[in-house]
């Protein structure tokens, strides 16, 4: 299978037949058919054509069609998958070397480690070993990036991993897998914008067209990772746009990575999908995000900059006018553009209603330097998201007035070691809480644009609420989501 462009996209999906399994030549959307099961083992194809686990069996595994590509020296891996409590995914990539007068060689399965919300997450850093062909050109797993360490590679093969602890626990469903390519050294790998008319038109951008995105900031969220999230507070942005309402601490919990904290491309993008999106992380261009706005689909971009020309200076970064703050690596929304302007959500803004923001087009282009974007479709691929749900608990008080959480009858201390750490340690929660009423902020809103505290718990793991609260949310970054209400009839999120 020959690929042209920078990104391939195996999936399922009703819209999928068995002819797309015999190409030859990667299509220039990067979309093709997961190809012939017959060198995967354990798994099958379900109604919608997704893969899932062979009835009665804990581990699958589903090998892709090799992938000859133009000359590359960086892949990142993207999956979308429904993870039922009790099972993971785990994505493998492995890349082949052209040598001399003789067959390439491959290197050892880079691995981007087992993912789920109800799990520890690690990614896989370091070498990657090859047993079988020591003396072959190495690989090294950078967090979400596995790169060559000398010569850049010709083709690659995907991997994936399916596991569930016991046969009577559903089977996770694999919907996607995406390998992104990228250069450093080399010339940069095309990326598909659509036909020559199609990128002609895109070049000659002269309107303005605004998504009308909410936005938020991280900036006022848990003091403790606040400064942090803005990866995961770009997803809920992005899923807020789309009607689904998810907290920036949940999917920061849902996604953080225990060796990396919270930047991992990888990790976020399944976080997205849990949501039944399709959803990639990818290397793009101008004209791939300008099409995406035209489509009515706001994007999740990469960026480094600083807010001041001497800051830009003594930092190294590219200087951004406007910008809200200085930063070595940021994620933020794209949603419009005008002839030279970006538009944006950018959530290290101070506060919710400052979040909105407009950037030279010129500033912003050399700022997403790394061109990683994150797409996801306007609406979802099934109606059966598997992202944890919070389950209903109940709120207590103590003689001294503080509140303390029941759950199942049983009261549920929440310490002040528990909410610490909790980007790094397994377990660790937020403990947050929802008051009556709005914060300020711009049109339209979102869940997270409403006011919220974090309470400091007590040595008896009881804590004080302050007058209006309505909800009292503990998300821990493994799974567990705990939500009371403390007023009848408190609306949902």
């Amino acid at each position: 299978m020959k690929m042209r462009y920078n990104l391939i996209e195996f999936r399922g999906g009703k819209a999928w037949t068995a002819g797309t399994d015999t190409l030859t030549e990667v299509p220039p959307d990067g979309a093709v058919g997961f190809g012939s099961l017959a060198e995967s083992c354990g798994i099958r194809r379900d109604e919608n054509g997704y893969l899932t686990l062979a009835e009665g069996v804990l581990d699958g595994r589903y090998l892709s069609p090799v992938v000859e590509a133009p000359l590359f020296e960086q892949l990142v891996q993207t999956w979308n998958a429904d993870i039922p409590e009790g099972t993971w995914v785990e994505a493998r990539a492995r890349v082949c070397f052209a040598c001399e007068n003789a067959a390439g060689r491959w290197s050892g399965w880079g691995s981007w480690g087992a993912w789920s919300p109800y799990i520890e997450r690690r990614n896989h850093n370091g070498p990657v070993p090859n047993p079988d062909d020591p003396a072959c050109p190495g690989i090294h797993m950078d967090c979400d990036i596995m790169a060559v360490d000398s010569e850049p590679a010709e083709a690659f093969q995907l991997q994936v991993l399916l596991h569930r602890e016991a046969a009577d626990i559903p089977s996770p469903v694999l919907r996607r897998t995406c390998a992104a390519l990228r250069n450093r050294k080399l010339p940069e790998i095309p990326t598909y914008t659509g036909d020559e008319a199609a990128v002609e038109a895109l070049g000659k951008w002269n309107d303005t067209v605004i998504l009308p995105s909410p936005a938020a900031s991280q900036m006022i969220r848990d003091p403790e990772i606040g400064g942090s999230i803005c990866n995961p507070t770009t997803m809920t942005v992005l899923l807020a746009y789309r009607g689904v309402q998810v907290l920036p601490e949940e999917m920061a919990m849902t996604t953080v990575d225990l060796v990396e904290g919270f930047g991992n491309w990888s990790y976020v993008t399944a976080g997205l999908g849990t949501y039944g999106f399709r959803a990639i992380g990818r290397f793009g261009d101008l004209n791939l995000l300008r099409r995406e706005i035209r489509e009515g689909r706001t994007v999740g971009v990469s960026v480094h900059y600083a807010k001041t020309p001497e800051d830009a200076e003594k930092r190294h970064l590219p200087y951004l006018e406007n910008a809200p703050c200085n930063t070595p690596g940021h994620i933020l929304t794209v949603r419009g553009f005008g002839p030279d302007t970006v538009y944006v959500c950018d959530s290290a803004a101070p506060d919710d209603a400052t979040a909105h923001r407009c950037y030279r087009l010129d500033q912003f282009l050399e700022a997403w330097s790394g061109r990683f974007c994150y797409l996801c479709d306007r609406t979802a691929d099934e109606s059966r998201p598997t992202a944890p749900a919070f389950e209903a608990a109940e709120l207590d008080r103590d003689g001294d007035g503080l509140y303390f959480l029941r759950r199942n009858g049983t009261e549920f201390p929440v310490t002040k070691e528990n909410i610490t750490d909790k980007e790094w340690t397994p377990g660790r929660m937020v403990l947050m809480a929802r008051l009556a009423g709005q914060a300020v902020s711009g049109d339209p809103k979102m869940a997270a644009n409403d006011r919220f505290v974090y309470p400091e718990p007590a040595e008896n793991g009881h804590f004080a609420l302050p007058e209006g609260t309505v909800t009292v949310y503990c998300i821990s970054n493994t799974g567990l989501r705990i939500r009371a209400d403390i007023m009848d009839g408190a609306e949902q999120i």
